[in-house]
């Protein structure tokens, strides 16, 4: 169904009274159609707390985490930002490509990278974990370190939504004459930028 079928179907559903049936069946079709559906959360979030997060606790927390007693190589592996973000050497993942993934190198004790440091490495099994989550996106649930720290109310009264409109001032064009009212000149100076003329 193209965006004109739709909105024509949702005005002759609205006119008898069905407006609210199509307003509810596109929440539930508005998340497949973003490409994560519940389901998949589940199953990456399921996923991400049986196989990802027991290692990260058992084998890196360590000396990777906000209780670590000295954070090594600037990396913290117990906040999905700071996971993402990665230490001194850079980003330790990059989501869908586990062969660039220094996370991966390290766990495989490739390229003088070994995690973790002075012990075997890791069953392959484990790794295969890793590798597969890599693959699928590194998908983190985990609440970010800092949430709890966050008052909703403040940030609401911060969010860009929630500020008085003001006035923008018009910018400078170069037909200063063309422009009847401020809006003019904000048209007038897209088009002057693509080389443009009214």
């Amino acid at each position: 169904m193209g965006w004109h079928t739709t909105v024509t179907f949702w005005r002759s559903s609205a006119a008898s009274g069905g407006a609210w049936l199509i307003w509810v069946a596109g929440l539930l079709v508005a998340p497949t159609a973003w490409g994560e559906s519940p389901a998949d959360m589940q199953r990456q979030t399921a996923y991400f707390r049986q196989r990802i997060e027991p290692v990260l606790t058992a084998h890196c927390y360590q000396c990777h985490s906000s209780g670590a007693e000295t954070l090594e190589a600037g990396l913290r592996l117990d906040d999905p930002a700071s996971l993402r973000r990665g230490g001194d050497s850079g980003p330790v993942l990059v989501p869908g490509e586990p062969d660039k993934s220094l996370l991966l190198q390290a766990l495989r004790h490739e390229n003088g990278l070994e995690m973790p440091p002075d012990q075997p490495r890791l069953p392959d099994s484990v790794i295969r974990d890793f590798r597969q989550w890599i693959a699928g996106g590194a998908f983190d649930p985990r609440e970010p370190a800092d949430a709890a720290d966050i008052d909703p109310l403040q940030a609401a009264r911060t969010h860009w939504a929630f500020q008085p409109v003001g006035a923008a001032p018009p910018p400078a064009v170069h037909a200063g004459d063309w422009p009847q009212s401020p809006v003019d000149a904000f048209v007038l100076a897209r088009l002057e930028a693509r080389g443009w003329r009214p």
